[in-house]
């Protein structure tokens, strides 16, 4: 089970943010791998609430999760 730190969550506009950390623990994608797929738009574009930090929503990461376990299961 995944547990996320206080710090890594951030809540902004009836939204949760997630910090780069964060992604890459529910994802268990690396940073680089994450900036890819978001470059080839085959990942959720992140926000930049404060100064140069990324954070993602929350629900778009679990979408992404959960449309990349639809094309494993349709394989």
């Amino acid at each position: 089970m995944l547990h996320l730190s206080k710090e890594a969550l951030i809540p902004m506009n009836n939204a949760i943010l997630l910090d780069s950390k964060a992604v890459e623990e529910m994802t268990s994608l690396k940073s680089w791998t994450i900036r890819r797929l978001v470059h080839k738009k085959r990942f959720p574009k992140p926000h930049k609430p404060t100064g140069n930090l990324n954070y993602w929503r929350l629900t778009d990461v679990e979408n992404w999760i959960s449309e990349a376990c639809d094309l494993k299961e349709a394989k």
